[in-house]
């Protein structure tokens, strides 16, 4: 009786070995899974090298094997070069002798034959099941540091205030320049947003422009102009993915303005003076980032809006030429409004 159970016992563990033949796994890891489908959990995992039972149902014959009842070679109807489709499963054992199944793309059936030219015992490309990290390991590896600061340098494009002093002729044609100048600014992650979105620092602005006035009777006036802003901003970045970045922010800035007005007359009888003062104003700004244009650093694109309180810019220097100008209102005013400038350049965060 024992003999029996033993021999029955045989019978169907090696019945289903009678069709079957190998194959050899050609990437790094491959799971055997429960069902031929990509959802289906693994339940054993094989290495490259590892040979495997392939049912026998994933061969065909010889491309040399006779057909005997044609009397020809079975290569008429299979080429060299197929041996079976590249999509779907192989049907498989894992190590407790249960059916599994492994993805095609993982194995090279071993037919013993020409086919077997067909394809390499390397897989084509990048292997994708390779997970190993290449020499030299990234920077920080396993455990990166979280960037906290922000340096950049941009370059300011924007449109100049229409303003101008009050001069004694009446002026015919004014000519204004845009405004141009660079943008500095540092910033790091503040310690109560524990999402990383809010950074707080210091933002440095200079700006140059020049306007020109023609008087009626032939004379002109020309107005060189500079500004330098610094002061504390704080930023939030509202939206924020891989490759891209949108953030917001504010702050206060002391500003430094000064002008250098000149008036010629008709006659080419020429005065300088010099236009100065100190104020503080709001700024807003806005900004697209695009995230590691070059290794650790941003492109950067936004605008920023400078908000006047009514400043007034006054003279200590003495007028050579009382003549030209008024000395009942002998100041440069910047009214109440707003500026805003383009700006675009690079940002390094580390």
């Amino acid at each position: 009786m024992r003999k029996i159970i033993a021999l029955l016992f045989l019978t169907l563990f090696f019945l289903p070995l009678a069709s079957a033949s190998h194959g050899i796994v050609i990437v790094l890891e491959a799971a055997l899974q429960g069902s031929p489908e990509l959802e289906a959990p693994p339940v054993q995992m094989v290495r490259k090298g590892q040979r495997i039972i392939v049912h026998g149902e994933s061969f065909r014959g010889s491309p040399y094997q006779m057909d005997y009842e044609t009397s020809s070679f079975s290569n008429k109807e299979f080429p060299l070069e197929f041996f079976d489709d590249a999509e779907g499963y192989y049907r498989t054992l894992d190590k407790r002798g249960q059916t599994a199944y492994i993805q095609k793309i993982f194995v090279k059936l071993i037919t013993k034959d020409t086919r077997e030219f067909g394809k390499s015992i390397n897989m084509k490309g990048h292997d994708y099941m390779d997970y190993r990290l290449q020499e030299p390991l990234p920077e920080g590896y396993p455990l990166f540091p979280a960037k906290v600061h922000r340096a950049s340098l941009a370059i300011l494009v924007g449109p100049d205030l229409k303003t101008s002093y009050p001069y004694l002729k009446r002026v015919e044609r004014e000519s204004y320049s845009a405004v141009g100048g660079l943008k500095m600014t540092y910033t790091q992650k503040v310690k109560f947003d524990k999402y990383d979105r809010t950074h707080f620092g210091l933002t440095a602005m200079i700006l140059g422009s020049d306007a020109d006035f023609f008087f009626e009777d032939g004379g002109r006036s020309s107005d060189d102009r500079f500004q330098f802003r610094i002061g504390p901003i704080m930023t939030y970045d509202f939206f924020r993915r891989e490759r891209h970045r949108f953030n917001m922010g504010g702050g206060i800035t002391l500003n430094y303005l000064r002008s250098f007005i000149s008036i010629q007359d008709e006659f080419e009888n020429f005065d300088e003076r010099k236009f100065s003062s100190l104020n503080a104003t709001p700024i807003f700004t806005s900004s697209y980032q695009y995230r590691n244009l070059l290794p650790k650093t941003d492109l950067i694109v936004g605008i920023d809006v400078l908000v006047y309180l009514g400043n007034k810019l006054t003279s200590k220097t003495e007028a050579s030429r009382e003549g030209f100008w008024d000395q009942d209102r002998d100041q440069l005013a910047y009214p109440t409004g707003g500026q805003y400038n383009f700006f675009f350049g690079l940002q390094s965060s580390y």
